[in-house]
């Protein structure tokens, strides 16, 4: 993983806690981007938006605590969670919910790094882990599965219940959801340009914009439609201002 490229949210609704918190990531190299939440609607919505690495999460939340949040948090959310609570009776409870560490208030600076620390190496660890299977993508056909490598992918169009993946002249159609199936993909390499079309960033040789405020790409002497949803993710994944 890059130096730059962990995300982490805080779920605090004491200030001065969330601030020390705050202050203590920004003296790490890894931590890119730093979001405050203290409320639990306010913190679901940045968890399922921002999908941040690390969720520093309190106990105490205005009427609520951070139990009823993990109990709404999407099976497929991958997020670490790090409880911070001045309570140390929650602890046995907390790895219930597969809490990832546990900092009872008020932790040193130390026992707080070193936790901010295991925590990055898990998920480096399971990035790469990762990227072994995000590289080769089983394909089934009739009476036999393909391997294909995931980088030689040009794009993936739905039809239906149905994906098209085009790779140089061929194509292989297969039963599945673009959902999902993005979410399988190296998100370093390919993006949702529409919500029937991924294509591989690698492969693009111009990026065409309209009078009209549209995007469109060209890949390979094809032309794809950036749609107005995905317009703005996309120009910042390209670094285009």
């Amino acid at each position: 993983m890059s130096q730059e490229n962990i995300k982490a949210l805080i779920v605090d609704d004491n200030y001065f806690c969330a601030k020390r918190i705050e202050k203590l990531l920004k003296k790490s190299l890894k931590v890119s981007k730093i979001d405050i939440s203290n409320d639990i609607e306010d913190a679901l919505e940045k968890i399922t938006l921002l999908k941040p690495n690390i969720v520093f999460l309190d106990y105490e939340l205005n009427d609520s605590n951070g139990f009823e949040l993990l109990k709404r948090i999407p099976q497929n959310n991958k997020s670490i969670f790090i409880m911070t609570t001045g309570f140390d009776k929650y602890a046995l409870e907390a790895f219930n919910y597969s809490i990832f560490d546990y900092l009872l208030k008020p932790f040193k600076d130390s026992r707080f790094f070193a936790s901010l620390d295991r925590a990055i190496n898990y998920i480096e660890i399971d990035k790469e882990e990762s990227q072994i299977n995000l590289n080769r993508m089983p394909i089934k056909q009739t009476g036999k599965v393909l391997f294909i490598n995931s980088p030689d992918i040009k794009y993936i169009k739905s039809s239906g219940d149905y994906v098209e993946i085009h790779i140089n002249k061929k194509k292989y159609v297969i039963r599945h959801s673009i959902s999902n199936l993005y979410e399988e993909l190296n998100k370093d390499h390919f993006y949702r340009i529409h919500r029937s079309t991924i294509i591989n960033l690698n492969l693009i040789d111009e990026i065409l914009f309209s009078d009209y405020g549209e995007i469109d790409v060209k890949i390979k002497n094809e032309v794809f439609r950036v749609s107005r949803t995905y317009k703005s993710g996309f120009l910042n994944t390209m670094k285009i201002k």
